[in-house]
């Protein structure tokens, strides 16, 4: 049988997961039986949403997974025996595990150097032994690691009778299980996949009669991780297409994110216009500008790594600016009861919301409300809470932001971020922040109207540019974030050299 390999390039914005579920759902109506290979939850719950309006339930014949669930399909392993996905089982691991002299950040960088070169298959035990034999040093002790701690992870596990990721994918590129029938395989964001998901994949649609690869190599941004954009670039096909209209970026921010693009020097070069109507809007600032925020429908501010991410959220927290995010102080239990408060100043509030509260409230508060309603203690008793004003004193509510009197467990650190935040864009925007602040690797397949990227770069990540696709490419996935507007941030407060040289704007 002759295989039909076809690649397909998605430039950002073109719908590529789009144009993956067209592909499958018309597979399906052909008859065929087809496996969709996605790599994020929201294309596999897209991908079954539109079958089910199509067909009214999903298709026998169709199937739609991630790598690593269709390798744990194809050799029966339960999620439960997977390693990374149980949180007690990894806090046990840290427990009972002899440490060797490290700390949990150490164990960290270990296990993710020791799952990347494998990713990688570049890992040998042999070529190991033979390190300690000649008394050299391995990848891991050159890091300032200990590989001596890898023996303890793989006997842990293997005593304990869990499995990871990586091995799962080892398995099946190495020959396990066997593979079904499949007439076609689609495979999203390929140029994602690590040299030994490559090896996995490649064996399951060995059998099949169409495959269609469908990626952009200009957004491989997870080397760190093992992923190998070589493979996807030079990957056999008798059938090459390009998505070359974006719905994305207007015609400012194209042009602007195409001069990144060709500083790539290892790519595809592609063809695109973009169907969207607006010119769109470049500016520069820096991190010590002030600016409005919030203002758009939905905003993102990306940082290049966490330790940049850190130094904006100190800058933000300081004006008092509200945002969604890893680990935001707007997103705590504590601010969000802000909300609950102001609601119940004049409404009734439910044990629920009580429950949910509680544990943020003064304790002599709590006392008092529950000494009045006793069956806040019954668990499986419906109760309601008469409005505050009816509770207590009302004078209270005559001063401005009574409710900071309730709330004495926000972190003092951050509570004149949050007093003066509410006081710049209200109660209602603090509580339903725009603004999202990521990594650029966090944003990765995410859009706003208007995105923040700032140029700031670690020494370590300076250090490390030899491999420069990687940062243009980081930073080209960061501009085609914006829908309307892009403002891009330099940081005076590093040398020059520690800022991503961004292109000129003069002719944008």
């Amino acid at each position: 049988m002759e295989q039909t390999r076809i690649k397909v390039y998605g430039p950002p914005g073109t719908g590529k997961t789009t144009y993956c579920i067209d592909l499958l759902c018309d597979h399906v109506m052909a008859g065929d039986s087809v496996l969709f290979i996605s790599f994020t939850r929201a294309a596999k719950e897209e991908a079954h949403r539109r079958m089910r309006t199509m067909f009214g339930d999903i298709p026998p014949q169709a199937r739609v997974h991630t790598i690593h669930a269709y390798c744990m399909k194809l050799l029966n392993i339960p999620p439960m025996c997977i390693f990374e996905t149980q949180g007690d089982v990894k806090l046990k691991f840290y427990q009972t595990v002899d440490h060797m002299g490290m700390n949990n950040s150490a164990i960290k960088q270990t296990l993710s150097l020791y799952h990347r070169l494998r990713n990688e298959q570049s890992y040998s035990k042999r070529v190991f032994d033979q390190c300690r034999e000649l008394e050299i040093d391995d990848v891991f002790t050159a890091s300032g690691l200990n590989s001596g701690f890898i023996e303890r992870y793989e006997e842990w596990k293997k005593h304990e009778a869990y499995i990871d990721f990586t091995t799962v994918v080892e398995k099946v590129a190495a020959g396990e299980g066997t593979p079904e029938k499949i007439d076609v395989v689609i495979i999203d964001e390929a140029q994602d996949l690590t040299t030994l998901q490559w090896h996995a994949v490649s064996r399951i649609y060995q059998e099949a009669r169409t495959i269609y690869v469908v990626g952009d190599d200009d957004q491989s941004i997870y080397s760190f991780l093992g992923a190998d954009v070589h493979s996807f670039l030079s990957w056999h096909c008798s059938v090459v297409r390009q998505l070359d209209h974006t719905y994305r970026l207007p015609k400012k921010i194209l042009d602007y994110s195409l001069k990144i693009a060709d500083r790539i020097s290892y790519r595809q070069d592609k063809a695109i216009q973009t169907n969207v109507e607006r010119e769109g809007q470049i500016v520069r600032a820096a991190l010590s500008d002030t600016m409005r925020f919030n203002e758009r429908d939905s905003e993102l501010y990306l940082t290049r790594n966490d330790y940049m991410l850190d130094r904006v959220k100190d800058i933000l927290l300081v004006d008092g600016v509200p945002y969604r995010g890893k680990r935001s102080p707007w997103e705590t239990r504590s601010v969000k009861t802000i909300q609950t408060l102001v609601g119940w100043e004049h409404r009734e509030l439910s044990d629920h919301d009580w429950r949910m509260s509680k544990y943020v409230l003064p304790p002599t508060f709590v006392t008092k409300i529950e000494g009045k309603f006793p069956q806040l203690h019954e668990r499986n008793l419906a109760v309601s809470i008469p409005p505050l004003r009816k509770l207590l004193d009302n004078t209270l509510f005559n001063r401005p932001f009574w409710w900071e009197l309730l709330l004495p467990r926000i972190n003092p650190q951050v509570l004149p971020g949050i007093k003066l935040g509410i006081r710049k864009y209200g109660l209602q925007t603090c509580m339903n922040p725009t603004m999202e602040l990521s990594t650029i690797h966090g944003a990765k397949g995410k859009e706003a109207d208007r995105v923040y990227l700032c140029s700031g770069l670690t020494d370590k990540i300076k250090n490390m540019m030899d491999t420069k696709d990687d940062e243009h490419r980081l930073f080209y996935v960061g501009v085609t974030r914006a829908k309307k507007e892009l403002v891009l941030i330099d940081d005076l407060y590093m040398a020059e050299e520690n800022n991503y040289p961004f292109p000129s704007t003069k002719e944008c």
